[in-house]
């Protein structure tokens, strides 16, 4: 997904469940928080992690700041 590019329906699903799981996985609970994940599994998906397999080993890989 490069920049620019509108990701279909799936690809929005996929990344909010890898969002969602995270976020219950490491007890994030915060919009800010949240807001912040989801710019980091944004980040990841347009480096070429494409699977939500794949996208949430990166998260789990490193603790992510909870200061947004």
């Amino acid at each position: 997904m490069g920049s620019g590019v509108v990701a279909g329906l799936e690809t929005v699903e996929m990344m909010a469940r890898v969002l969602d799981a995270y976020c219950s996985h490491a007890g994030v609970v915060s919009h800010i928080e949240r807001e912040h994940i989801a710019v980091v599994v944004l980040a990841l998906y347009e480096t070429g992690i494409e699977t939500e397999d794949g996208l949430l080993a990166e998260l789990l890989k490193e603790p992510r700041s909870r200061t947004g």
